[in-house]
């Protein structure tokens, strides 16, 4: 399994990163759990973006929107406000 990440401003040469996964085929194997999610996460091209936003849109996650979601969850959870 390969998978893509793309460039930001903090990697060198600003490049993205391919990374391949080798299967493992254990209880535990990454590629083998991939297989299984793809074949029920039918709404999103092939090439799409792992893990987005909206099932339309399909919008990569920002930083902003990952502190959010944590923000919330946070709060949800009883651990006090504006964490």
């Amino acid at each position: 399994m390969e998978l893509t990440l793309p460039s930001s401003k903090t990697a060198p040469l600003q490049k993205g990163v391919k990374l391949t996964i080798a299967a493992s085929f254990d209880i535990a194997c990454q590629v083998h759990e991939m297989e299984r999610f793809q074949i029920h996460e039918t709404h999103r091209p092939q090439y799409a973006t792992l893990f987005c936003l909206g099932i339309l849109e399909q919008q990569a996650f920002t930083r902003e929107d990952v502190v959010h979601m944590l923000q919330e969850l946070a709060t949800a959870a009883g651990l006090g406000h504006g964490v």
